[in-house]
């Protein structure tokens, strides 16, 4: 998918997809991800992350919901070249 520009807390955004993302610590954010402009991360409470899916969704871009489990990170951890 292409980049569109997006509007996000009072700031415009260039998105080709995006992330509503739920670590294992119980904080949550919003992954943007952009084909020119890299990744963007947005820190925010469930609600507020959930309103800038819901946004990114209505605007017809590829969305999925992540969650990161410390278990998982370090068995991976563990797999990565270099470690």
């Amino acid at each position: 998918m292409r980049d569109i520009e997006l509007d996000i807390r009072g700031r415009p955004y260039t998105v080709s997809r995006a992330a509503f993302v739920i670590r294992s610590d119980g904080t949550t954010s919003l992954a943007l991800w952009s084909e020119n402009s890299g990744q963007a991360w947005l820190s925010g409470n469930a609600r507020q992350a959930s309103e800038w899916y819901q946004a990114c969704y209505d605007a017809g871009l590829p969305v999925n919901v992540q969650v990161e489990d410390d278990r998982w990170m370090a068995w991976l951890g563990d797999r990565l070249p270099g470690r």
